[in-house]
């Protein structure tokens, strides 16, 4: 999950938004085909959010249940 395009690298908001959703099994039951679109739609979710590595895991948690809810219409 955390690989990354050479010389490319991900904000660190990328990271923990997806490490969050992980985590808590919030890809568990998507298809793999659709794993890398939905996390590209998380990266932008994070970096667009405002929060920062200062901010809680609770936070984040929170943020990133919103977010895959909106997602999937839940």
């Amino acid at each position: 999950i955390l690989k990354q395009p050479r010389l490319a690298p991900l904000p660190i908001e990328a990271h923990m938004a997806w490490l969050a959703a992980f985590n808590r099994g919030y890809f568990d039951h998507v298809p793999v085909h659709e794993v890398k679109e939905r996390l590209g739609r998380l990266t932008t979710a994070a970096a667009e959010s405002g929060l920062t590595l200062e901010d809680s895991t609770e936070r984040w948690t929170e943020a990133v249940k919103g977010w895959i809810g909106r997602e999937t219409g839940a």
